[in-house]
């Protein structure tokens, strides 16, 4: 069985494309336990495994979810309707209509590193007065972490 690696996840994954794969060509993540890699070494010198891909949160546990309104033809009419609201407002779009969220947010985010994530957290908690609750999660389009099977290799 024959895959190109295109690219090193670490934790002993790397994603390959091979052409019998599902009877197709397929990208796939596989292990590299139990495998022969042939490499010239301008690729193997320095080729580093990225780093996992995540997003840091905070989750405001004393907050409902905000209350959805709308949707309106026109941003003007959505305008009209929120001029007199005096708590937090998120505009939206839905489809081709405008809609709002009005309340605090729940889920505050996304960071892109921990630390980043950390300093806002100090600086919302002295401004809200209460703990947030810190977490994280694969970004959107980021690998998985588990290999798949060799599948079908005859």
């Amino acid at each position: 069985h024959v895959g190109i690696v295109v690219r090193v996840y670490g934790n002993g994954v790397v994603l390959t494309v091979e052409g019998n794969a599902g009877d197709g060509v397929r990208y796939k993540r596989r292990s590299t336990s139990g495998c022969v890699f042939v490499a010239p070494k301008a690729v193997r010198v320095g080729n580093n495994p990225a780093a996992a891909v995540r997003n840091y949160y905070l989750e405001d546990l004393r907050v409902k979810s905000p209350r959805f309104v709308g949707p309106w033809r026109t941003k003007a009419q959505r305008e009209r309707a929120l001029k007199n609201v005096k708590t937090h407002i998120r505009r939206v779009r839905v489809g081709k209509k405008y809609a709002a969220y009005i309340g605090p947010p729940k889920i505050y985010g996304p960071w892109a590193t921990l630390s980043q994530r950390n300093a806002a957290k100090r600086v919302l908690e002295d401004r809200l007065g209460r703990r947030l609750r810190p977490y994280s999660r694969p970004a959107k389009g980021a690998p998985g972490g588990r290999a798949q099977s060799m599948g079908k290799t005859t």
